[in-house]
């Protein structure tokens, strides 16, 4: 029987990597075929962090791409479609799933459960958000737009309550959060590769569902890089990097909404 493929992309930040692909592979039960995907880190640690999980054998296959394309998910997917079942997952290497439960077949449940469904993420540890206090303090100069930027003030995982016993989020928004996904292979032919948002809104154009699991709550690194990456040369290249993902369709969309909101406060 094939086994389901989770590609994990990487790319820089070699502790939050480390973290990711060790919480990946002590808790997920899944028999999966993981395919590790570096898009062009310059860091060396993250190319040793890769050689050593890479000796756990835990990767089916490695592969060290010579640029940083923001196309890449699409670019791989059409190189291993023919190995692809009904769906696949992905991860980014800043997630770490929960101890407690598996992730993979929490999705892969209500995946076979609800006809339709094409898009499954999970919301994040409310607990890894920074207060904007915190950061005032360590930066009392900082302008109050960065502040709300670095502590995601806006986020509506901040204010996301799950009741006992919910398996999926019933409403139609946030989207689900696309770091750790179910992908519906049908789907994303049909779509491609976007960001969540942009993704969630194609997969319904299409006729299907994007849906939120809430039997747990993964950790998502990147709240926190306030405190662990304070190289403005990435957090650069990492915002032209998730531009070069979108349309100028995409782009003029996002600016309206982030102007709506504004205008709501």
């Amino acid at each position: 029987m094939r086994r389901p493929i989770l590609f994990v992309l990487s790319w820089e930040r070699p502790i939050y990597l480390w973290a990711t692909l060790d919480a990946l592979f002590r808790n997920t039960q899944r028999d999966l075929e993981v395919i590790l995907i570096d898009n062009n880190s310059q860091d060396p640690l993250v190319h040793h962090v890769i050689d050593a999980f890479s000796k756990r054998g835990m990767f089916s296959d490695v592969l060290r791409c010579s640029e940083n394309r923001p196309d890449r998910m699409n670019i791989v997917i059409k190189d291993y479609i023919d190995r692809i079942g009904d769906f696949f997952f992905f991860c980014e290497n800043d997630v770490v799933v929960p101890e407690n439960i598996c992730w993979a077949t929490e999705y892969e449940k209500i995946y076979q459960d609800i006809p339709g469904v094409a898009m499954i993420g999970s919301f994040c540890d409310k607990e890894d958000f920074i207060d904007e206090r915190n950061i005032r303090d360590l930066e009392p100069e900082l302008d109050a737009r960065l502040v709300e930027f670095y502590a995601k003030s806006d986020s509506p995982e901040r204010t996301i309550t799950i009741e006992p016993g919910m398996r999926v989020w019933p409403k139609e928004t946030p989207n689900p959060p696309g770091r750790l996904t179910l992908l519906s292979a049908e789907a994303i032919l049909k779509t491609g590769f976007h960001p969540d948002g942009i993704l969630a809104k194609k997969i319904n154009d299409v006729g299907m569902s994007a849906l939120v699991c809430t039997t747990f709550r993964h950790r998502h690194l990147s709240l926190l890089n306030w405190y662990d990456v304070s190289d403005k040369q990435y957090a650069n290249a990492r915002k032209k990097f998730f531009r070069g993902m979108l349309s100028k369709r995409d782009l003029a969309h996002i600016a309206f909404n982030k102007v709506f909101r504004m205008t709501k406060r």
